[in-house]
């Protein structure tokens, strides 16, 4: 069995603005404490954390040289999230806090190749960075240096309304989808409710492009080196992306699939589903180191994605699937996948897709060729855990990270861990 690395944080105390609802940042970095032998290079390392305070990790990004960043929210003071870098074995650099004054709509932690890191926080009201003073905007970026978390600025792209969002940062745009229930403005474009594909400058805020419909929800989108953006995600009545791309949904809700040129242009769009009331949907798209679009998704039982149907491994019920298209929106292959996934990631440099979820009890993992053929299944993890809604997958030199938070007892990686309550937890590296 691979050795696993368990780091541990001490608990900090927390001296807050009243401006944060009564908190505000940590005054100091946590110091790792390491409570089982450090992983070898390549080893699986498992970092948690027992403060009181820490809840769940909530977004997870890989670095460049094999460690992670982490978002962790806060139990007694919902507003507040820290940012936390893991070094390759699992201690910690540095870590920031900052808190939303609202309800924070999904904060995303984006690890970018040049050493610098993005931190978005959708936000309705302001932006508290300890040490960094205030910033509004309802979608601010900040870009952080990877050594030392230093601030080296920030973009906002000027949205009004309330929302939701992921973003990818990339030369210099950031691209986002957000997703709202309220009268949004982004740029000169009004919005009533629906989902926003675009970009924006990451130097100046401008806004690139804005693509989408009130009619649609996106959940799921990826970046190619070129620019070009596939998103994923599900739509009801009618869409239509210009240039004759258009769909109408045969059941109450269809999935859908789209590529955008980097200025915004539709280029290619598949739909699927059936007149059955229950949605289908995208859940996530990635672009494979080919170049070749991969998305996982939930239809019908029997509904083809573009080749032969998709059969549920629990007949009568909704099926989960791999699927994957090439650049210019052309079937190559799909595969049903355990009725249990509920995330995954494409692994960059394995060439493989990795699919994460609950099972009857355990956390599993399935792994496939980008070929769609099954390689294994693992089990990673026992007892209470839950996986984040926001808090996707990602992959580092051809291994899975995702983090969650775990009540009780469980098990992860082999190593048995306890909480009086709920703790968060990272895996940084699972083959």
């Amino acid at each position: 069995m691979n050795r696993v690395a368990l780091h541990v944080i001490a608990a900090i105390p927390c001296a807050f603005a009243t401006s944060l609802s009564g908190c505000a940042a940590l005054d100091a970095v946590p110091t790792a404490e390491s409570v089982a032998p450090l992983s070898a290079a390549g080893d699986p390392v498992l970092y948690t954390d027992p403060s009181p305070a820490f809840r769940q990790t909530t977004s997870i990004a890989p670095t460049r040289d094999g460690g992670a960043v982490i978002i962790i929210s806060n139990t007694t003071q919902p507003a507040l999230r820290t940012l936390v870098r893991l070094e390759p074995d699992g201690h910690p650099r540095w870590s920031m806090d900052f808190g939303c004054d609202g309800f924070d709509r999904g904060a995303q932690v984006v690890a970018r190749d040049d050493g610098e890191i993005d931190l978005a926080v959708p936000c309705p009201g302001s932006v508290f960075i300890k040490d960094r003073g205030i910033v509004t905007g309802t979608l601010p970026v900040f870009h952080l240096r990877d050594s030392d978390g230093a601030m080296l600025g920030h973009t906002s792209l000027d949205i009004s309304g309330d929302l939701f969002g992921f973003i990818r940062s990339q030369g210099d745009r950031i691209y986002f989808i957000v997703w709202f229930s309220t009268l949004t403005f982004i740029g000169n474009g009004q919005w009533s409710t629906g989902s926003v594909i675009g970009a924006f400058s990451r130097t100046t805020g401008a806004l690139v492009f804005a693509r989408g419909s009130t009619s649609l929800s996106a959940t799921a989108f990826d970046v190619e080196p070129s620019g070009h953006v596939w998103a994923g995600g599900r739509f009801r009545g009618s869409i239509d992306f210009g240039g004759g791309l258009r769909a109408t949904a045969k059941g109450a809700e269809d999935a859908m699939l789209v590529r955008f040129g980097p200025d915004g242009t539709a280029l290619s769009l598949r739909t699927f589903g059936d007149a059955v009331f229950n949605p289908d949907v995208v859940n996530d798209v990635w672009v494979g180191d080919d170049g070749n679009a991969y998305v996982r998704g939930t239809v019908e039982d029997g509904i083809s994605v573009g080749g032969p149907p998709i059969v549920s491994d629990r007949p009568g019920l909704p099926a989960t699937f791999l699927a994957s298209y090439t650049p210019s929106g052309a079937f190559r292959w799909s595969s049903t996948t355990p009725y249990w996934v509920t995330s995954g990631a494409y692994i960059h440099g394995g060439h493989q897709i990795a699919v994460l979820g609950h099972g009857t009890s355990p956390i599993m993992t399935a792994v496939y060729s980008d070929t769609g053929a099954l390689d294994h299944t693992n089990v990673v993890g026992t007892g209470q855990i839950t996986l984040p809604f926001f808090g996707k997958p990602s992959s580092f030199n051809g291994h899975l990270l995702f983090g969650g938070s775990f009540r009780t007892t469980a098990t992860l990686l082999g190593m048995p861990l306890a909480s009086p309550d709920e703790d968060p937890f990272a895996v940084i590296a699972v083959p």
